[in-house]
């Protein structure tokens, strides 16, 4: 029987073709049927033993194969019944969950998401407010007319007014509240001079989240405080108690039973926006003026036309 020879060279060996040669002139037999899966030596994949064993090989993995399918068809009727009880237990927890949100929803009607629909709080006061009346302890002590809102220069406009500023008869208050609950009110003193603040309201609570003024871009702040608001909503009017403490751009609305009431009237959002918001914008170095003084939609989402 053939055998290979004791001597193996010691650079590196490879055996090339089918004539059992290796690099570095040592032979080795022709015939290397007989060379078991242990054997050190890398041998090419185009000598006669070599595709014989490769042959013994395959036939032996079919073998095995064809012996194990019975084996394996045997497992999979037992896996099925074994899943089954599992597969039932998930159906029905899925239909009990499913009529139990049913039954929380009762005739609820099916929800709709409509992105031009603007959800409204009924129990706001939506609109735009001009102030119209002071009273104190139950007597109307100033009355505001749509004249007083009139913006004239000085000294030649309204009484007092400084020599080229702006004035306005008692100064302007006013108020704008979305129906999302958008909040703004605005303080216009006897020389315009604004004192802004804007947020949201909900209920009798107001949240300021900014504060700023155009005339004076350097008063601005960020203080998200809630402060509560006690009104009177009827019609076109709107009663809202104040502390008469509270002076110029302060905020003056309150909770409290001071005595104190301002009552609004309702007006277009044109006229708000054309003739009752006073925003005169005065920039000064590092300071410039808040992108508010520009807005047309303080309480809306969309401008109106």
């Amino acid at each position: 029987m053939a055998r290979w020879r004791s001597e193996r060279p010691r650079d590196a060996e490879q055996v090339v073709g089918g004539r059992g040669e290796v690099r570095g002139g040592t032979r080795l037999c022709p015939d290397t049927s007989f060379v078991s899966r242990s054997d050190p030596l890398t041998l090419s994949g185009t000598g006669t033993g070599m595709r014989a064993w490769r042959a013994a090989r395959e036939q032996a993995a079919s073998s095995s194969l064809l012996a194990e399918l019975p084996r394996r068809a045997a497992v999979r009727p037992s896996v099925r019944r074994a899943l089954v009880p599992g597969l039932v237990g998930l159906l029905v927890v899925f239909v009990a969950t499913g009529a139990a949100v049913r039954a929380m929803r009762g005739d609820a009607p099916p929800r709709r998401y409509d992105p031009k629909r603007v959800p409204t709080d009924g129990a706001l006061p939506v609109g735009y407010w001009v102030w119209e009346a002071i009273e104190r302890d139950g007597e109307e002590t100033l009355r505001i007319t749509d004249a007083d809102l009139n913006a004239r220069v000085g000294p030649d406009g309204w009484e007092g007014c400084p020599d080229r500023f702006v004035c306005t008869r008692h100064g302007i208050r006013s108020l704008a509240i979305g129906p999302t609950g958008a909040f703004h009110y605005s303080a216009n003193v006897f020389t315009s001079s604004d004192f802004q603040h804007h947020g949201s309201l909900a209920g009798d609570d107001a949240r300021i989240s900014r504060r700023f003024s155009c005339a004076h871009p350097q008063w601005r702040s960020t203080p998200h405080v809630t402060a509560s608001i006690r009104c009177h909503h009827k019609g076109d009017r709107l009663r809202v108690a104040v502390d008469p403490a509270v002076r110029g751009g302060g905020w003056p609305f309150t909770e409290r039973d001071t005595g104190a009431w301002w009552t609004f009237r309702a007006v277009s959002r044109a006229a708000y926006y054309d003739r009752v918001l006073l925003r005169l914008c005065q920039p000064v170095r590092g300071h410039a003026c808040d992108p508010l003084c520009y807005s047309t939609a303080l309480v809306t989402e969309h401008p109106a036309p």
